[in-house]
C-alpha cells in the first residue's frame, strides 16, 4: 500500500474491503505496550534481554546435528522407523530451532553488530538445514 498524504506511517487505514478477507484489528501493536508493562513490574526482567553470544555457537551445533543425522541415516530406507522417527523427532526439533534462531538473528540477538556477512548468516541458515534435514 502506497502512502499518502493522510497517512503518516502511524495511522491505519482501516479494514479491507471485504472483512472475510482477514483479521484486522485496529489496535495498536501489543507487544511495546506489554513489554512495558512487563519492564515496569519486573525490572529484573532488562538482565534477560539483547545480544546473547552463546546463540551463534549453539545453531552451529544444531546445523552440524542435522548434518551429522543425514550422514547417520544416507543408508537408511526412508519409510523405515528408524528414518521416520530422526526425521520426526530430531529433524523436525533441529528445523524448529533453525526456524526460531533466523527470529533472534532477524532480531540482532545473535550478533553485537549486523553487517553484511553477518546479516547473510540467516539466508545460509535456513536453505542449508532444509537441504539437510
Amino acid at each position: 500500500m502506497a502512502s499518502s498524504e493522510k497517512d503518516n506511517g502511524r495511522s491505519y487505514p482501516g479494514p479491507p474491503l471485504d472483512p472475510t478477507n482477514f483479521l484486522w484489528m485496529m489496535t495498536e501493536e501489543p507487544h511495546c505496550y506489554c513489554q512495558t508493562a512487563i519492564m515496569k513490574a519486573h525490572p529484573e526482567v532488562t538482565k534477560l534481554m539483547g545480544h546473547k553470544p552463546l546463540t551463534k555457537y549453539i545453531i552451529l551445533g544444531i546445523m552440524l546435528l542435522q548434518v551429522s543425522i543425514a550422514i547417520y541415516l544416507h543408508h537408511t530406507h526412508p519409510l523405515s522407523w528408524v528414518f521416520l522417527a530422526m526425521a520426526y523427532v530430531m529433524g523436525g526439533t533441529a528445523n524448529h530451532n533453525i526456524f526460531l534462531a533466523i527470529h533472534e538473528i532477524m532480531h540482532n540477538l545473535a550478533f553485537r553488530g549486523m553487517s553484511a556477512l553477518k546479516q547473510g548468516t540467516h539466508c545460509l541458515c535456513r536453505p542449508l538445514s532444509q537441504l539437510l534435514a
